[in-house]
């Protein structure tokens, strides 16, 4: 655990402690609350590269028997209703997400939503799940877990998302010759990148506990592509999760979800293909008057503590706070 992640838990494990969250509650009246996961892992699965990616499974369970007793967990699709609609969500309502299309979304997650009964939204990356498209930043992270140059994983990540996404395959096919291990080689496919199925996807959509949501066809970085190329990804997103689930999606989540990730020109694409509503990752409650088109997100905790200190708002109440200390000092 790096030095950063040593004191963040700590800071957790404090506001937990004092009851902080406790007195965030009462601050948070009508503003629901939106986690985002990705895939799970075995507890004996220490993964490859970027591990809190994939939420160990006993965590996953200790959050969802949390939320479950203290928190009323709604689908993401009701929550938008009610945003458009102008109508009032009760106190602590929560929203589960998870991005990309994981297998372990069936193995692992779905059922532990199904023992605690929480409605939960997958986000597919159709291309992933079509089995035509193996994630950039996999490849990536397989090929530098795979090389001396482990450590310079989060650099490089962050130099390909910033750039014009049509350069990526050139980008990632580059890199993988560099470091001499390439994904599409590897036999078996590491646990943790398996993707679903479309028979698993329909299942679990028929339960009437999972809905699905569009995710692009091969998880390039909107914003960072030109008006055809995003046309292209939201389009054949729209298409896939339509035909293939024989419901149209309204929900769409943008990848990786941070300011300039995506445009005004990106929501008015999605609203022209049929979306209704997309959700970012800029952290943050969500308030009445939020914009359809970005509506933010919480990552996933790490830990009971984390999901009591995201939740219940005690993390953005110590923001305020910080902040008012700020400005008084200032004044």
């Amino acid at each position: 655990m790096s030095r950063f992640s040593s004191i963040y838990h700590q800071t957790v494990q404090f506001m937990a402690q004092k009851g902080l969250a406790r007195v965030a509650r009462g601050l948070q009246e009508g503003q629901p609350c939106i986690l985002t996961f990705h895939g799970l892992r075995e507890d004996s699965d220490p993964g490859l590269i970027d591990a809190e990616l994939h939420t160990p499974v006993s965590v996953f369970r200790d959050i969802c028997r949390h939320l479950s007793s203290r928190y009323r967990v709604c689908s993401l699709s009701a929550l938008v209703d009610a945003l458009q609609r102008r109508l009032p969500l009760p106190d602590g309502t929560v929203a589960i997400t998870f991005d990309d299309g994981y297998a372990s979304n069936y193995s692992l997650a779905y059922p532990i939503l199904q023992e605690f009964n929480l409605p939960a939204t997958l986000f597919v990356t159709s291309g992933f799940v079509d089995r035509t498209q193996s994630l950039w930043f996999h490849r990536m992270e397989y090929a530098y877990a795979h090389s001396p140059l482990r450590a310079e994983y989060a650099k490089a990540a962050a130099h390909l998302k910033a750039l014009p996404q049509e350069n990526l395959e050139e980008e990632t096919a580059g890199l993988e010759s560099k470091l001499g291990a390439k994904l599409r080689e590897c036999d078996p496919t590491p646990a943790i990148f398996e993707p679903l199925t479309w028979n698993q996807i329909r299942e679990m959509q028929a339960s009437g506990l999972v809905e699905m949501g569009g995710h692009t066809q091969t998880h390039l970085i909107l914003g960072r592509c030109g008006r055809e190329t995003a046309r292209r990804e939201i389009q054949q997103s729209f298409e896939r999760l339509a035909v293939e689930t024989g419901v149209k999606p309204r929900l769409f989540a943008y990848p990786n979800g941070q300011p300039g990730d995506y445009t005004a020109e990106t929501a008015e694409l999605l609203a022209e293909t049929g979306f209704t509503s997309a959700v970012t990752m800029s952290p943050g409650f969500v308030q009445p008057g939020t914009s359809l088109f970005e509506i933010p997100r919480y990552g996933a905790p790490m830990s009971v503590a984390e999901t009591e200190a995201t939740v219940s708002g005690a993390f953005e109440t110590l923001k305020a706070w910080r902040l008012a200390t700020r400005e008084a000092l200032a004044a």
